[in-house]
């Protein structure tokens, strides 16, 4: 690729009279400091400028599966364009009472409201009274909520949906994550205020990046240990460049030894150049998510009347997102400051002609059998006193002189505080002091 991975995505938008420019993180790098320990105080390290962030959720449900346009009637096609929302629901709950859809009585939402706050409840005591069961066979997202007796209506309504947007899977997927994963992301956000770079990713990508040897356009092919160094093999995809002083022709083949090799990429391409974890990272499920950046506002639900709208947003700085679900997967929607839009696996059509960007990015799933492939590579086999013991069977993180860093490369959800506690982990096995990690 011709870019940095963390802010690939991103898209710099200029306002509508032109004087104001708009960074969009696409995904949005939106994070609390609950979950995201390391990397909140990597931020504070590096003087990245962070602001607190207010959310305002929309939920809404098409509960049959979409028809063809030619098998529906105008009516139905307007009741998909615009599916009922049922609840709003704001960030830790800094608006009480929640407020009230347009178009939904008054007893219709009290009840609506006092089921929600009860399994709500209910679900937040169990993650955090009820472990997940760590047996032999450790339980799925779905056998807890079976175990803790949430009721389907409730899980598919209101559960699912969030938890999906956040790992970028359909509802299938999501209710095959270890639950452990949900019980100590819920324990650790609960009450955690929201944040957002200031000046957006860019500036992240380019504080991190600083002083760096980049080198863009090539193509890895193969990784292979030999003896105490690591030859690395790729294809070069671009215009000419040079790597040590020495000028690469674009469109050739290229191999170096190197003494160290970090590989920072998602699993699959893991297996597909590194040959030693081929056959466990196929154990490691994959799935390609579609976002779109975009200007197409008949995809944004009826919330309330316009009159509500405006007094809401005066009293203070809110960001609206929108959840829009089937049985199968969940459509997450976001209103930017700069009034684009951001859909992120899309659910029902979005005119072409106001897509701005259309990009397609690889998230890393996660199952009870991924985990333990996971932990077992990063295994450091070493008892309390710090004595080492027999190490379990197969390739090790550093064996080689080739480590593993990535979103996935921990015990939790793949998400960024993923990336920069692996990233710790590789400094230390360099005998490099990472200045945070003792704050």
């Amino acid at each position: 690729q011709d870019a940095l991975s963390l802010n690939a995505e991103g898209e710099t938008i200029k306002s509508e009279n032109g004087q104001e420019t708009f960074h969009i993180s696409h995904p949005m790098r939106v994070f609390d400091d609950g979950y995201y320990k390391y990397m909140t105080l990597m931020y504070k390290h590096l003087g990245i400028e962070c602001d607190p962030l207010k959310f305002l959720f929309s939920y809404s449900f098409i509960p049959k599966a979409i028809p063809s346009p030619e098998a529906q009637s105008d009516q139905a096609q307007e009741e998909l364009a615009q599916p009922k929302v049922t609840f709003l629901y704001s960030s830790n709950n800094h608006r009480l009472p929640p407020l009230r859809p347009g178009g939904q009585g008054f007893l219709s939402w009290l009840w609506e409201l006092i089921y929600v706050a009860f399994f709500f409840g209910w679900f937040s005591l169990a993650c955090f009274w009820i472990d997940a069961r760590k047996d032999d066979q450790p339980e799925t997202l779905e056998e807890y909520f079976n175990r803790v007796r949430l009721p389907r209506h409730f899980v598919y309504r209101y559960i699912l949906p969030p938890f999906a947007t956040l790992s970028t899977c359909n509802h299938a997927e999501m209710l095959s994550f270890p639950a452990h994963d949900i019980v100590q992301y819920v324990r650790r956000t609960y009450r955690a205020p929201h944040y957002l770079v200031r000046e957006g990713t860019q500036v992240v990508e380019d504080t991190l990046s600083k002083g760096l040897n980049i080198r863009l356009g090539a193509r890895v092919t193969s990784v292979r240990p030999t003896g105490s160094s690591v030859m690395v093999c790729w294809d070069s995809t671009s215009s000419a460049s040079e790597l040590a002083g020495e000028k690469i022709p674009p469109m050739s083949s290229c191999q170096r030894k190197f003494d160290r090799v970090i590989l920072a990429v998602p699993p699959n391409i893991v297996g597909a150049i590194f040959e030693p974890l081929r056959e466990e990272t196929s154990l490691l499920p994959t799935r390609s998510v579609e976002s779109l950046i975009h200007t197409d506002a008949s995809t944004l639900p009826n919330i309330y009347s316009e009159p509500v709208k405006a007094q809401t947003t005066s009293r203070e700085e809110v960001e609206w997102g929108h959840f829009r679900s089937t049985v199968e997967s969940t459509e997450s929607i976001h209103e930017h400051p700069s009034s684009y839009i951001i859909t992120t696996c899309p659910i029902l059509p979005i005119d072409p002609s106001k897509v701005v960007r259309r990009s397609y990015f690889t998230r890393t799933l996660r199952t009870p059998q991924s985990r333990a492939v996971v932990n077992r590579i990063f295994d450091k086999s070493a008892t309390p006193d710090g004595q080492a013991t027999e190490k379990p069977a197969g390739w090790r993180n550093g064996d080689g002189n080739v480590f593993l860093v990535g979103s996935w490369c921990w015990d939790g959800m793949v998400l960024l505080e993923g990336c920069v506690v692996s990233a710790m982990r590789a400094a230390e096995d360099f005998g490099v002091r990472v200045p945070w990690a003792q704050s």
